[in-house]
């Protein structure tokens, strides 16, 4: 079976759009969309990535947030995320994947409020 995800940038400024969809293609998908409490150090949520097969990967919370992967002692990857501000990673990014090495938990760490927090990653077994 074939997940696609449809990825929309796009900008309006003094009546000019520009815009552009990306659509990628893999063969699965995993995610969370946890809400975690205030004051939470090191909170385990399951979560399986092999990065090697990564497409794209969003990341967003509703609060400044630390998420660390497959350890909350000695984290492999370390990857704060602000308020609002998704992070998104794809095939043809310029910016750098936050993930290094495959994942099997992330461990989250908030502030002071109640954090929503929403990662999905689509990978493709069979690359091109």
């Amino acid at each position: 079976m074939a997940f696609d995800a449809n990825l929309t940038v796009g900008v309006g400024i003094a009546g000019v759009v520009i815009g552009r969809t990306l659509t990628f293609t893999g063969t699965g998908h995993s995610g969370f969309d946890e809400t975690i409490d205030a004051d939470q150090t090191d909170v385990e949520v399951e979560w399986a990535v092999d990065v090697s097969a990564l497409k794209l990967l969003v990341m967003v919370a509703d609060q400044d947030v630390t998420i660390e992967t497959n350890d909350g002692g000695s984290p492999v990857d370390t990857i704060d995320l602000i308020a609002n501000e998704p992070h998104v990673w794809h095939t043809d990014s310029l910016y750098t994947k936050k993930l290094t090495t495959d994942v099997t938990s992330v461990f989250i760490t908030t502030g002071a409020a109640a954090t929503r927090i929403q990662c999905e990653a689509l990978t493709d077994a069979t690359p091109e």
